[in-house]
Protein backbone atom coordinates (compact mmCIF):
# COMPACT_ATOMS: atom_id res chain seq x y z
CA UNK A 1 0.00 0.00 0.00
CA UNK A 2 1.01 3.68 -0.42
CA UNK A 3 0.76 6.77 0.76
CA UNK A 4 -1.25 10.00 -1.11
CA UNK A 5 -3.86 10.54 -3.83
CA UNK A 6 -1.11 9.15 -6.66
CA UNK A 7 -0.17 5.48 -7.37
CA UNK A 8 1.49 6.09 -10.39
CA UNK A 9 3.29 9.68 -11.28
CA UNK A 10 4.45 9.39 -15.07
CA UNK A 11 6.73 11.62 -16.77
CA UNK A 12 6.47 12.33 -20.08
CA UNK A 13 9.68 11.08 -20.98
CA UNK A 14 8.25 7.52 -19.51
CA UNK A 15 6.94 5.16 -21.65
CA UNK A 16 5.34 3.17 -19.00
CA UNK A 17 4.08 -0.53 -19.96
CA UNK A 18 0.63 -0.09 -19.65
CA UNK A 19 0.82 2.68 -22.31
CA UNK A 20 2.44 0.78 -24.51
CA UNK A 21 -0.18 -2.39 -24.59
CA UNK A 22 -2.69 -0.15 -24.42
CA UNK A 23 -2.04 1.66 -27.99
CA UNK A 24 -2.42 -1.83 -30.14
CA UNK A 25 -5.78 -2.76 -28.77
CA UNK A 26 -8.58 -2.23 -30.60
CA UNK A 27 -12.24 -2.45 -28.54
CA UNK A 28 -14.99 -4.76 -29.17
CA UNK A 29 -18.24 -4.03 -28.70
CA UNK A 30 -17.68 -5.89 -25.16
CA UNK A 31 -14.73 -3.87 -24.46
CA UNK A 32 -16.65 -0.21 -24.60
CA UNK A 33 -19.62 -0.90 -22.80
CA UNK A 34 -17.82 -1.83 -20.27
CA UNK A 35 -15.31 1.12 -20.13
CA UNK A 36 -18.15 2.98 -20.71
CA UNK A 37 -19.38 2.20 -17.52
CA UNK A 38 -17.03 0.50 -15.31
CA UNK A 39 -14.63 3.34 -16.17
CA UNK A 40 -16.59 5.69 -14.15
CA UNK A 41 -15.96 5.43 -10.63
CA UNK A 42 -19.70 5.99 -9.82
CA UNK A 43 -20.97 2.90 -11.08
CA UNK A 44 -17.53 0.85 -10.16
CA UNK A 45 -17.95 1.81 -7.00
CA UNK A 46 -21.34 -0.52 -6.74
CA UNK A 47 -19.89 -3.76 -8.63
CA UNK A 48 -16.66 -3.57 -6.38
CA UNK A 49 -18.84 -3.66 -3.04
CA UNK A 50 -20.69 -6.74 -4.57
CA UNK A 51 -17.71 -8.71 -5.36
CA UNK A 52 -15.14 -7.64 -2.55
CA UNK A 53 -14.95 -9.85 1.04
CA UNK A 54 -17.40 -7.21 2.76
CA UNK A 55 -15.27 -7.22 5.59
CA UNK A 56 -12.70 -5.10 3.61
CA UNK A 57 -16.16 -3.21 1.87
CA UNK A 58 -16.45 -1.48 4.92
CA UNK A 59 -13.30 -0.22 5.31
CA UNK A 60 -12.50 0.97 1.90
CA UNK A 61 -13.55 4.59 1.06
CA UNK A 62 -15.30 4.26 -1.83
CA UNK A 63 -16.15 8.15 -2.06
CA UNK A 64 -12.18 8.36 -3.28
CA UNK A 65 -11.99 5.74 -5.28
CA UNK A 66 -9.92 6.52 -8.68
CA UNK A 67 -9.64 5.03 -12.22
CA UNK A 68 -5.87 4.81 -12.92
CA UNK A 69 -4.43 5.34 -16.19
CA UNK A 70 -3.27 2.25 -18.71
CA UNK A 71 -4.21 -1.16 -19.43
CA UNK A 72 -1.95 -4.25 -18.92
CA UNK A 73 -3.66 -6.66 -20.99
CA UNK A 74 -1.66 -8.84 -24.08
CA UNK A 75 -2.07 -7.65 -27.42
CA UNK A 76 -2.46 -10.77 -28.90
CA UNK A 77 -5.54 -11.25 -26.20
CA UNK A 78 -7.05 -7.79 -26.71
CA UNK A 79 -9.93 -9.73 -28.30
CA UNK A 80 -11.49 -11.78 -24.97
CA UNK A 81 -10.34 -9.34 -22.29
CA UNK A 82 -10.80 -5.67 -21.17
CA UNK A 83 -8.89 -4.10 -17.80
CA UNK A 84 -9.59 -1.41 -15.67
CA UNK A 85 -7.15 -0.61 -12.31
CA UNK A 86 -8.36 1.27 -9.42
CA UNK A 87 -6.77 2.65 -6.73
CA UNK A 88 -8.72 3.63 -3.56
CA UNK A 89 -8.15 4.42 0.29
CA UNK A 90 -7.94 2.22 2.85
CA UNK A 91 -7.41 4.11 5.98
CA UNK A 92 -4.48 5.85 5.13
CA UNK A 93 -2.81 4.00 2.82
CA UNK A 94 -4.31 3.74 -0.97
CA UNK A 95 -4.97 -0.17 -2.40
CA UNK A 96 -5.31 -0.98 -5.73
CA UNK A 97 -8.29 -3.10 -7.24
CA UNK A 98 -7.38 -5.10 -10.65
CA UNK A 99 -10.67 -5.65 -12.58
CA UNK A 100 -9.77 -8.12 -15.29
CA UNK A 101 -13.21 -8.65 -18.00
CA UNK A 102 -12.62 -11.95 -19.62
CA UNK A 103 -15.61 -11.94 -22.45
CA UNK A 104 -15.18 -15.04 -23.85
CA UNK A 105 -17.99 -17.55 -24.35
CA UNK A 106 -16.12 -20.54 -21.78
CA UNK A 107 -13.37 -20.17 -19.15
CA UNK A 108 -9.78 -19.85 -19.89
CA UNK A 109 -8.04 -22.41 -17.65
CA UNK A 110 -4.89 -20.17 -17.85
CA UNK A 111 -6.48 -16.98 -16.44
CA UNK A 112 -4.70 -17.15 -13.47
CA UNK A 113 -1.70 -17.27 -15.29
CA UNK A 114 -2.37 -14.21 -17.58
CA UNK A 115 -3.87 -12.41 -14.33
CA UNK A 116 -0.59 -12.62 -12.83
CA UNK A 117 1.33 -11.42 -15.95
CA UNK A 118 -0.78 -7.99 -15.76
CA UNK A 119 -0.07 -7.99 -12.13
CA UNK A 120 3.68 -7.90 -12.68
CA UNK A 121 3.15 -4.84 -14.90
CA UNK A 122 0.81 -2.80 -12.86
CA UNK A 123 3.74 -3.43 -10.22
CA UNK A 124 6.72 -2.81 -12.52
CA UNK A 125 4.60 0.43 -13.43
CA UNK A 126 4.40 1.32 -9.73
CA UNK A 127 7.85 0.97 -9.04
CA UNK A 128 8.53 3.21 -12.08
CA UNK A 129 7.27 5.60 -10.86
CA UNK A 130 8.26 5.14 -7.23
CA UNK A 131 12.31 4.07 -7.25
CA UNK A 132 12.32 4.21 -3.70
CA UNK A 133 9.55 1.92 -2.66
CA UNK A 134 11.13 -1.03 -0.69
CA UNK A 135 7.52 -2.77 -0.24
CA UNK A 136 4.82 -3.16 -2.95
CA UNK A 137 1.41 -2.07 -2.51
CA UNK A 138 -1.50 -4.38 -1.89
CA UNK A 139 -2.96 -5.65 -5.71
CA UNK A 140 -6.28 -7.25 -5.54
CA UNK A 141 -7.41 -9.44 -8.53
CA UNK A 142 -10.43 -9.41 -9.74
CA UNK A 143 -12.41 -11.27 -12.47
CA UNK A 144 -15.31 -10.39 -14.26
CA UNK A 145 -16.79 -13.32 -16.43
CA UNK A 146 -20.20 -13.47 -18.62
CA UNK A 147 -19.63 -16.84 -20.57
CA UNK A 148 -22.54 -19.20 -21.45
CA UNK A 149 -21.66 -21.82 -18.93
CA UNK A 150 -20.15 -21.54 -15.27
CA UNK A 151 -16.36 -20.65 -14.57
CA UNK A 152 -15.11 -23.91 -14.45
CA UNK A 153 -11.32 -23.04 -14.22
CA UNK A 154 -8.67 -22.59 -11.26
CA UNK A 155 -9.16 -19.14 -9.25
CA UNK A 156 -6.05 -20.20 -7.47
CA UNK A 157 -3.06 -20.01 -8.93
CA UNK A 158 -1.55 -23.49 -6.63
CA UNK A 159 -4.17 -25.21 -8.93
CA UNK A 160 -2.11 -24.54 -12.32
CA UNK A 161 1.25 -26.24 -10.69
CA UNK A 162 1.19 -29.38 -11.19
CA UNK A 163 3.24 -31.09 -8.15
CA UNK A 164 3.88 -34.55 -7.27
CA UNK A 165 1.08 -36.13 -4.39
CA UNK A 166 3.99 -37.52 -2.04
CA UNK A 167 5.83 -33.95 -2.07
CA UNK A 168 2.67 -31.85 -2.50
CA UNK A 169 3.24 -30.58 1.72
CA UNK A 170 6.82 -29.72 0.81
CA UNK A 171 6.77 -28.39 -2.51
CA UNK A 172 3.36 -25.95 -1.83
CA UNK A 173 5.36 -23.05 -0.06
CA UNK A 174 7.57 -23.24 -3.11
CA UNK A 175 4.47 -22.04 -5.02
CA UNK A 176 3.16 -18.92 -6.15
CA UNK A 177 -0.40 -18.27 -3.93
CA UNK A 178 -3.03 -15.69 -4.93
CA UNK A 179 -6.98 -16.42 -5.31
CA UNK A 180 -8.90 -13.85 -7.52
CA UNK A 181 -11.99 -12.08 -6.99
CA UNK A 182 -14.75 -14.03 -9.26
CA UNK A 183 -17.55 -12.41 -10.45
CA UNK A 184 -19.63 -15.01 -12.77
CA UNK A 185 -22.48 -14.09 -13.79
CA UNK A 186 -23.68 -17.05 -15.05
CA UNK A 187 -24.79 -18.33 -11.78
CA UNK A 188 -26.72 -15.58 -10.85
CA UNK A 189 -30.60 -14.93 -11.76
CA UNK A 190 -31.60 -11.49 -13.11
CA UNK A 191 -33.20 -10.93 -9.91
CA UNK A 192 -30.04 -11.56 -8.54
CA UNK A 193 -28.40 -8.72 -10.38
CA UNK A 194 -31.19 -6.43 -9.75
CA UNK A 195 -30.70 -6.76 -6.02
CA UNK A 196 -27.01 -5.59 -6.20
CA UNK A 197 -26.32 -1.71 -4.98
CA UNK A 198 -25.17 -0.74 -8.24
CA UNK A 199 -25.98 2.21 -10.20
CA UNK A 200 -29.34 1.97 -12.77
CA UNK A 201 -26.41 1.84 -15.76
CA UNK A 202 -24.01 -0.52 -13.99
CA UNK A 203 -27.28 -3.53 -13.66
CA UNK A 204 -28.54 -2.95 -16.50
CA UNK A 205 -25.01 -3.35 -17.98
CA UNK A 206 -24.58 -6.83 -16.16
CA UNK A 207 -28.04 -7.79 -17.06
CA UNK A 208 -26.70 -6.73 -20.83
CA UNK A 209 -23.47 -9.08 -20.55
CA UNK A 210 -25.35 -11.93 -19.15
CA UNK A 211 -27.83 -12.50 -21.59
CA UNK A 212 -27.59 -10.18 -24.76
CA UNK A 213 -25.18 -12.99 -26.72
CA UNK A 214 -27.51 -15.82 -26.02
CA UNK A 215 -31.34 -14.50 -25.42
CA UNK A 216 -33.39 -14.60 -28.35
CA UNK A 217 -36.37 -12.71 -27.02
CA UNK A 218 -33.96 -10.01 -25.53
CA UNK A 219 -36.24 -7.64 -26.28
CA UNK A 220 -39.52 -9.21 -24.14
CA UNK A 221 -36.32 -9.49 -20.91
CA UNK A 222 -35.99 -5.68 -21.50
CA UNK A 223 -39.51 -4.77 -20.78
CA UNK A 224 -38.59 -6.31 -17.06
CA UNK A 225 -36.04 -3.03 -16.97
CA UNK A 226 -37.97 -0.25 -18.06
CA UNK A 227 -37.58 1.39 -14.63
CA UNK A 228 -33.62 0.91 -15.23
CA UNK A 229 -33.57 1.92 -18.43
CA UNK A 230 -35.94 5.19 -17.13
CA UNK A 231 -33.35 5.68 -14.71
CA UNK A 232 -30.20 5.68 -17.28
CA UNK A 233 -32.04 8.27 -19.27
CA UNK A 234 -32.90 10.78 -16.89
CA UNK A 235 -29.25 10.93 -15.71
CA UNK A 236 -27.16 13.99 -16.38
CA UNK A 237 -25.30 12.12 -19.18
CA UNK A 238 -28.46 9.49 -20.23
CA UNK A 239 -28.52 10.44 -23.71
CA UNK A 240 -25.03 9.45 -24.05
CA UNK A 241 -25.50 6.06 -21.70
CA UNK A 242 -28.28 4.96 -23.64
CA UNK A 243 -26.55 5.27 -27.03
CA UNK A 244 -23.78 3.34 -25.72
CA UNK A 245 -26.07 0.00 -24.10
CA UNK A 246 -28.20 0.45 -27.66
CA UNK A 247 -24.88 0.45 -29.52
CA UNK A 248 -24.40 -2.72 -27.67
CA UNK A 249 -27.05 -4.90 -28.50
CA UNK A 250 -26.89 -3.46 -32.18
CA UNK A 251 -24.04 -5.39 -32.35
CA UNK A 252 -24.33 -8.37 -29.93
CA UNK A 253 -27.33 -9.05 -30.33
CA UNK A 254 -28.73 -8.17 -33.81
CA UNK A 255 -30.93 -10.77 -35.24
CA UNK A 256 -33.30 -10.31 -31.44
CA UNK A 257 -32.52 -6.50 -30.79
CA UNK A 258 -33.36 -5.22 -34.36
CA UNK A 259 -33.24 -1.15 -34.54
CA UNK A 260 -37.37 -0.79 -35.12
CA UNK A 261 -37.92 -3.14 -31.92
CA UNK A 262 -35.72 -1.14 -29.95
CA UNK A 263 -37.22 1.93 -30.96
CA UNK A 264 -40.60 1.02 -30.08
CA UNK A 265 -39.24 -0.77 -26.60
CA UNK A 266 -38.03 2.82 -25.67
CA UNK A 267 -40.78 4.73 -27.11
CA UNK A 268 -43.02 3.23 -25.19
CA UNK A 269 -40.78 3.29 -21.71
CA UNK A 270 -39.44 6.89 -22.34
CA UNK A 271 -40.62 8.69 -24.96
CA UNK A 272 -40.31 9.83 -28.74
CA UNK A 273 -37.04 11.55 -28.31
CA UNK A 274 -35.00 8.13 -27.69
CA UNK A 275 -36.20 7.08 -31.09
CA UNK A 276 -33.42 9.90 -32.37
CA UNK A 277 -30.77 7.38 -30.04
CA UNK A 278 -31.57 4.25 -32.27
CA UNK A 279 -31.58 5.97 -35.24
CA UNK A 280 -28.13 7.75 -34.67
CA UNK A 281 -26.14 4.59 -33.38
CA UNK A 282 -27.68 2.34 -36.42
CA UNK A 283 -26.68 5.52 -38.83
CA UNK A 284 -23.02 4.74 -37.30
CA UNK A 285 -22.97 0.90 -37.38
CA UNK A 286 -24.09 0.50 -40.95
CA UNK A 287 -21.38 3.74 -41.92
CA UNK A 288 -18.98 1.73 -40.11
CA UNK A 289 -20.20 -1.67 -42.46
CA UNK A 290 -21.68 -3.68 -38.80
CA UNK A 291 -24.14 -5.87 -39.17
CA UNK A 292 -27.22 -5.27 -37.11
CA UNK A 293 -29.81 -7.85 -38.04
CA UNK A 294 -30.78 -7.10 -41.54
CA UNK A 295 -31.25 -9.96 -43.46
CA UNK A 296 -33.86 -9.87 -45.92
CA UNK A 297 -33.65 -5.79 -46.93
CA UNK A 298 -33.92 -3.25 -44.76
CA UNK A 299 -36.14 -1.96 -42.65
CA UNK A 300 -38.37 1.38 -42.72
CA UNK A 301 -36.82 2.58 -40.15
CA UNK A 302 -32.77 1.65 -41.05
CA UNK A 303 -33.60 2.72 -44.71
CA UNK A 304 -34.72 6.73 -43.04
CA UNK A 305 -31.05 6.73 -41.01
CA UNK A 306 -29.20 5.65 -44.75
CA UNK A 307 -31.15 8.56 -46.22
CA UNK A 308 -29.96 10.83 -43.40
CA UNK A 309 -26.59 9.81 -43.50
CA UNK A 310 -26.54 10.50 -47.50
CA UNK A 311 -27.76 13.81 -47.00
CA UNK A 312 -25.59 14.83 -44.40
CA UNK A 313 -22.45 13.55 -47.06
CA UNK A 314 -23.89 15.68 -49.17
CA UNK A 315 -24.15 18.38 -47.20
CA UNK A 316 -20.24 17.88 -46.24
CA UNK A 317 -19.46 17.49 -49.81
CA UNK A 318 -21.63 21.14 -50.97
CA UNK A 319 -19.00 22.55 -47.71
CA UNK A 320 -15.60 21.75 -49.16
CA UNK A 321 -16.43 21.84 -52.85
CA UNK A 322 -17.67 25.69 -52.03
CA UNK A 323 -14.47 26.36 -49.99
CA UNK A 324 -12.43 24.58 -52.80
CA UNK A 325 -13.93 25.93 -56.21
CA UNK A 326 -16.20 28.79 -54.51
CA UNK A 327 -19.97 29.63 -55.51
CA UNK A 328 -21.35 26.36 -57.34
CA UNK A 329 -23.66 26.71 -60.22
CA UNK A 330 -27.34 25.50 -59.30
CA UNK A 331 -26.94 22.90 -62.11
CA UNK A 332 -23.66 20.99 -59.55
CA UNK A 333 -25.49 21.64 -56.62
CA UNK A 334 -28.54 19.64 -57.79
CA UNK A 335 -26.07 16.80 -59.13
CA UNK A 336 -24.57 16.65 -55.84
CA UNK A 337 -28.20 16.68 -54.37
CA UNK A 338 -29.11 13.62 -56.24
CA UNK A 339 -26.10 11.64 -56.34
CA UNK A 340 -26.06 7.92 -54.33
CA UNK A 341 -23.69 7.44 -51.60
CA UNK A 342 -21.18 5.95 -54.29
CA UNK A 343 -20.98 8.73 -56.17
CA UNK A 344 -20.27 10.83 -53.28
CA UNK A 345 -17.68 8.66 -52.14
CA UNK A 346 -16.18 8.90 -55.86
CA UNK A 347 -16.22 12.91 -55.87
CA UNK A 348 -14.38 12.73 -52.16
CA UNK A 349 -11.71 10.82 -53.18
CA UNK A 350 -11.10 12.92 -56.18
CA UNK A 351 -11.40 16.38 -54.58
CA UNK A 352 -8.07 17.31 -54.46
CA UNK A 353 -6.51 16.26 -57.36
CA UNK A 354 -9.46 17.13 -60.02
CA UNK A 355 -8.18 20.63 -61.95
CA UNK A 356 -11.88 21.79 -61.92
CA UNK A 357 -15.43 21.69 -60.51
CA UNK A 358 -16.76 20.40 -63.82
CA UNK A 359 -13.59 17.68 -64.05
CA UNK A 360 -15.00 16.38 -60.87
CA UNK A 361 -18.37 16.55 -61.15
CA UNK A 362 -17.48 13.44 -64.02
CA UNK A 363 -15.80 11.28 -62.45
CA UNK A 364 -17.88 8.10 -61.35
CA UNK A 365 -17.19 5.35 -58.90
CA UNK A 366 -14.56 2.84 -59.82
CA UNK A 367 -16.47 -1.03 -60.55
CA UNK A 368 -14.83 -2.23 -57.76
CA UNK A 369 -16.09 -0.08 -55.21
Amino acid sequence: MTKGKELFVARKSDRTVSACYEAAMIPTPHDALFKRTFGDPIHAAGELRAILPPALVVRLDFDALQVEPGSFIDEELSQRHADLLYSVPLGAERVMIYLLFEHQSTADPLMLFRLLRYMLRIWEQYLKAHSEAQRLPLLIPAVLYHGEERWSAPVGFEDLVELPADLRSELSPLVPHFRCVLDDLSQFTTEDLRDRSLTALGSLVLFLFKEARTAPDLIERLEGWVDALQKVWQAADGMSSLEAVTRYMMQVASKSARPERLKALLTRALGPKSQEVVMTVAEELIEQGIDIGIEQGIEQGIEQGIERAKAKQRRTLLRVLARRFGELPPEAVVQVEAADLDQLNAWFEGLFTAESLAHLLTQVPHPED
